[in-house]
This record gives structure tokens, sequence and C-alpha cells, in this order.
């Protein structure tokens, strides 16, 4: 159907041109008194070779495009089946697609059992081989480790580079694996995989994935938050909550202070959680790490929060004082 609509459109354009071409050509043979009969069907032959050349030129750049076009469709549906037909990559996929509700509860979210995954290196302690244990008895299939996790990062690291160095196919991956992409970066512990892991290729697809965070100081509020930030984003309604074994001192000098958290296992502090909704999360952690001063006074990393009159426990990004 592509192709068709595309032949159509050519061959219409080049009807056009001929008709145009040929009124000229009329109005030029009623104007023109000193040539002769012979002249004047040479003129008229060497116009519509003119025409001719010019009609199959534009059906050849046509064709040309369409076979790109086509090619590049199927290098990507080609990933897609590769993606689907390899064990390893649909086993792990099949994990992260797990309704969060369903499959996890207030001490097991799926973002503990990808922890597990990854701590899931040769020769892995015991410790977490009875976790792994624990999981794999719990929801009766078999846990990956971290160097399958790796391969499923570096497939979609080498779509992305695929994707930057060939921008003709970026429209077409990014629909197609849009579904894996999004579920696979809206778990803060696969965020903090690609970053650690430098799989920058990831970042091609530019998806929009919610981000949660701890707040503590001048971004508790949303107020503030629209206020500080030099960019406004969708927030979540604040949740009260607790993150533990951590305290508050405040980094100071004579024209302004901040409270900023250090280890204390026998403390507590006191924050909210909520969630930027729907964000690039290249541009929103750019925006708060300028604020924060991430690199010269704070660290940006993951941790557990409990959420108050609740057990359940969220994974969330938190500013700490930098090391």
């Amino acid at each position: 159907m592509l192709k068709n609509k595309w032949k159509y459109e050519y061959i219409t354009t080049a009807i056009a041109l001929i008709v145009i071409l040929t009124l000229i050509l009329f109005r030029w043979l009623y104007t023109k008194t000193n040539s002769d009969f012979g002249n004047i069907i040479t003129d008229i032959a060497t116009i519509i070779g003119s025409i001719a050349t010019a009609t199959s030129v534009l059906y050849l750049t046509a064709q040309i495009k369409l076979q790109r076009n086509k090619s590049n469709t199927e290098l990507v549906l080609n990933l897609y089946r590769d993606f689907f037909n390899n064990k390893s990559y649909s086993e792990l996929f099949s994990i992260i697609d797990n309704d969060y509700y369903k499959m996890c509860d207030s001490e097991l979210s799926l973002n503990h059992v990808l922890e597990v995954i990854i701590e899931s290196e040769p020769f892995y302690s015991e410790s977490i081989r009875d976790k792994r244990t624990e999981i794999e008895s719990r929801f009766k299939f078999y846990l990956p480790e971290e160097k399958d996790l790796s391969n499923y990062m570096n497939f979609f690291n080498s779509v992305g580079k695929l994707i930057q160095e060939n921008k003709e196919i970026k429209g077409i991956s990014e629909s197609i694996f849009k579904y894996q992409i999004e579920k696979t970066l809206s778990h803060p512990i696969v965020l903090n995989y690609l970053f650690k892991g430098k799989f920058e290729g990831v970042l091609a697809f530019e998806h929009k994935v919610n981000v949660p965070f701890f707040f503590y100081g001048t971004l508790k509020n949303i107020d503030d938050r629209n206020k500080n930030l030099e960019k406004k984003f969708n927030w979540e309604d604040n949740k009260k909550c607790k993150l533990f074994g951590y305290k508050i001192i405040e980094i100071s000098n004579k024209d302004w202070a901040y409270p900023a958290l250090i280890e204390d296992k026998n403390s507590s502090i006191q924050g909210v959680y909520t969630e930027a909704k729907e964000v690039n999360f290249i541009t929103l952690f750019k925006v708060i790490d300028d604020y924060e001063e991430v690199g010269v006074l704070y660290e940006r990393r993951i941790d557990w929060i409990q959420l108050d009159n609740s057990l359940e426990k969220k994974l969330c990004w938190i500013y700490f004082k930098k090391s």
C-alpha cells in the first residue's frame, strides 16, 4: 500500500509537469516566427526527452527511498524478533512486566527482586543465594542473574546506538520498543544500573517515565519546587514517610545554610515521598542536580523509605551529603 501511494504521487507530479511544460511549449510555438517546421519538431523532441528524463529520475528516487525505508523497517522488526526469541531477554522482561501490586508485597517489591538480580554476580554470597531461593520458591520461576540483566541492557544499548547513527529508524524503533523501554526504566534500580553501567545508548529512546524522590529540605513542598527549580514538573501529591539510618546535619557558610544527610544507624528522618510524572528523566535529573549542586555539595543515590502509617516501602532518589 505504501509503495503504491508513493508511486502514484510521483506519477501524478510528473503528469502535472508534462501538462504545464506542454502549455508553455504551445505558447512558444504560436509566438515563434523564424523557425521552420523541422526545427520546431526537433525542439519539441528535445523538451519531451528532458521531461521524460526528469520523470525517470523522480520515479527512481522514490523507489530508492521506498527500499531504504523497507530495509530500515525490516532491520527493526528483526531486532524485535531477536528480543523475544532470546530466552534470557524474554524471561527477564516477564519479571519486569509483572504488575507491581499483583507480584509484590510490602516486604518484597519488584525493585527488591531487581536488587537481588544485580547482586547475583559470579561467586555471590550465601545470603544472596538464600534470597534467590526465597524469591524463586515464592513466585515459581527461575531468577535471572546480573549477567542476564547486563546482556538485556546491552541489547537496548545497541539499538539506541543504531538510532543515534541512523535517524531514519528512530521513530519506528521507539514505537516498537516503547512498552519494553517504559516498563524497564520505570524502576529506579534499573535506572541506577543504567548510569553505573554506562549504557548511554539506551538514552536515545527519550521515553518519559515517573521518577520517585524523597525530599526532606528546601524541595519538600510542591510550591517550593516550582519556585526553586528552573523548570516546572508535574508532581504527585506528597506522602509523609521516613528514611531510616540517617540524620540531618547543616552545610553552611556565612551566606547560606542547607540540610544534608549523613549515615547514623540509630536515627531516622521525616520527609515526603513524591513522583515526577511522565518526565524525561535526563532533563529532570539535570535540573534538580544543578539546583542541589551535585558533585559539590550533594550526591544523588537510591535508597528505601517507609511510608507513614504503613509497612509499604518505596525505593526512590535521595540527595545525600557528598562523601
